[in-house]
């Protein structure tokens, strides 16, 4: 497990906290019941994105076929993938249309372009997070009567990432 100061343990928990609190919201899709949703933040898998293991137009597809996760969110260094920078992607309608058909196809909702998200790190035996009480901040979420989606982003060293998607998204579901 990473260490962490106790003011970065702060700093990271109320950035957590509010992440939570400002994705933005949206009509529910595959509803939990709560109204709460679970969307994929792209930098959860930034290793295998690095690595070209993984192209940045196939992640929706991914994101639903290998984690059960309906809706995704883009990161602006891998908007365009590797042949032009996010500046020119969002200028680039050729390229816009393939990754709206890429999603329908994969039948992932394209949630947003993401400037803050709720992180994840290592884990405990017990598959809780030990740098944040995510039963505390689910609470709070739940009980502000917020509705829309909660991103996973996992930022974990000590697992690959697509342990860490999982284990996020169970712990989750877990308090939703």
């Amino acid at each position: 497990m990473t260490s962490m100061t106790r003011r970065q343990l702060i700093r990271q928990s109320l950035l957590g906290a509010g992440a939570l609190v400002v994705v933005p919201s949206l009509k529910a899709f595959g509803s939990s019941g709560a109204g709460i949703e679970i969307s994929l933040a792209e930098w959860s898998l930034h290793r295998a994105l690095y690595a070209s293991k993984l192209d940045h137009l196939d992640f929706p597809a991914k994101a639903k076929k290998d984690f059960g996760i309906a809706a995704v969110e883009y990161v602006n260094g891998f908007f365009g993938g590797r042949k032009m920078d996010f500046k020119k992607a969002a200028k680039n309608t050729t390229y816009l249309k393939e990754l709206l058909t890429r999603s329908k196809d994969a039948g992932v909702v394209n949630h947003l372009l993401m400037v803050v998200s709720a992180k994840s790190y290592d884990f405990d035996a017990n598959g809780e997070q030990p740098l944040m009480d995510y039963k505390r901040l689910i609470g709070l979420v739940k009980a502000s009567g917020y509705k829309g989606y909660i991103g996973i982003e996992v930022e974990g060293n000590t697992q690959p990432e697509e342990e860490g998607i999982r284990r996020t998204k169970a712990l989750l579901e877990k308090y939703l």
